[in-house]
């Protein structure tokens, strides 16, 4: 019930709504390194989850579970005002299966959410199926406190 309502605060002030998505595929163009032959190809997204802290520092906000809806899951995230907050988008891992994830990826995106944000809900979606492979989308709608 507390879930349920968390994510109706979310959605009902969608005014003053922040979203931030994950892109599809990122990087999104072929990078050619600057020394050597190397080369970083897009890859799909595989994993999405909110980070508290500095910019690629290793803290993880650990969210409530997971709650399963059609085509995926929702997870509703508190925050204190004034953290550091994130979006952070893996790409390249094996496939997402579900709520577990074989291997999340080694290529980041990282979304800045704004200091006021308190209230996040992350919206995870299978949006293709093709054979053994998937691709997933993924969102935050957050909204700063009262």
């Amino acid at each position: 019930m507390k879930s349920f309502l968390l994510t109706a605060l979310v959605l009902t002030s969608a005014a003053h709504a922040e979203v931030i998505e994950c892109p599809p595929r990122y990087p999104d163009k072929d990078v050619t390194l600057p020394e050597g032959s190397g080369r970083v190809q897009p890859a799909r997204l595989s994993f999405a989850y909110m980070h508290v802290g500095e910019l690629h520092s290793e803290q993880t906000l650990q969210g409530p579970e997971a709650k399963k809806v059609k085509g995926g899951w929702d997870t509703v995230y508190g925050f204190k005002p004034n953290e550091s907050k994130w979006l952070v988008c893996t790409y390249g891992g094996t496939e997402w299966s579900g709520l577990d994830r074989i291997s999340p990826g080694t290529i980041q995106w990282w979304g800045k959410l704004t200091q006021q944000t308190t209230l996040c809900l992350l919206k995870v979606r299978e949006t293709k199926f093709r054979g053994s492979l998937s691709d997933w989308a993924a969102a935050a709608t957050c909204k700063p406190s009262a």
